[in-house]
C-alpha cells in the first residue's frame, strides 16, 4: 500500500512564490507553523484511515526539499518511529525552470500547455513524462521491496498529481484536475502494479 501525502502549507506557499530549484529555494522554504499543525492533523487522520500504520510500521520516502523533508519529521513523530525513514530524489519538485523565485501565477502557464499536450521545454520546465519517468520507477521498486507493509512518500502538488493521474490511468494532460492535493493532504493507494 502506497499512502501519497502533500506537504503541509510552506513558507513558499504563503509567500506565493515558486520554490522548484532544491539549490535555490528548496532548503530555505521550509514549513510554516500551520503547515506543521496540518501535517500533525493528517497524520493523525491517517492513523484512523490506515490503522495497521502505527501498530505493524510504515516505511516513509521524502523529497528532499525543506519542506517535505519538515513534513515527514511531523508525520514521525505522530505515528512513531518507521522502519525506514529516507530521502529520496525521484520524489523532488517538478523543476519550474525560468518560473524559479517568481510568482505561483506562473503556474497557469505550464498547465495551460500541460492540458493540451505542448511542450514546455522552451520555458525550461520538467516535462510530465520526464516526472512519471522518474516517480514510477521509484514506485516500481517500492512494490517489490515493500509489498508487505505502508510506504508513505512525501512530496510536492504537481508530482503528487503526476502519480495520480498515473495510477488511475488517466492522461497526464488531466494531472491537475484528477490529482491536485491540497497542503497536507494523502491519498491511499493500492498498489501500482
Amino acid at each position: 500500500m502506497i499512502v501519497l501525502f502533500r506537504h503541509g502549507e510552506s513558507r513558499a506557499n504563503v509567500a506565493e512564490i515558486i520554490a522548484s530549484d532544491l539549490n535555490v529555494l528548496g532548503r530555505s522554504m521550509g514549513l510554516t507553523e500551520v503547515g506543521r499543525v496540518q501535517v500533525r492533523q493528517a497524520a493523525r487522520n491517517l492513523i484512523l484511515s490506515v490503522p495497521s500504520i502505527k501498530k505493524d510500521g510504515y516505511v516513509i520516502f521524502f523529497s528532499p526539499f525543506l519542506r517535505t523533508a519538515q513534513t515527514a519529521e511531523e508525520i514521525r513523530d505522530v505515528i512513531g518511529e518507521p522502519k525506514l525513514f529516507r530521502e529520496e530524489d525521484r520524489l523532488r519538485e517538478r523543476y519550474f525552470g525560468k518560473f524559479e523565485g517568481k510568482s505561483t501565477d506562473h503556474y497557469e502557464e505550464v498547465w495551460v500547455r500541460d492540458r493540451t499536450g505542448q511542450s514546455v521545454s522552451d520555458m525550461m520546465v520538467e516535462e510530465l513524462k520526464d516526472v512519471q519517468a522518474r516517480t514510477q520507477h521509484l514506485i516500481k521498486e517500492i512494490e517489490t521491496e515493500y509489498s508487505s507493509i505502508p510506504v508513505i512518500l512525501v512530496t510536492h502538488g504537481d508530482v503528487a498529481s503526476n502519480i495520480l493521474a498515473t495510477y488511475y490511468k488517466e492522461s497526464l494532460a488531466r494531472h491537475r484536475e484528477v490529482g491536485g492535493l491540497k497542503t497536507a493532504e494523502f491519498r491511499v493507494l493500492g498498489d501500482f502494479i
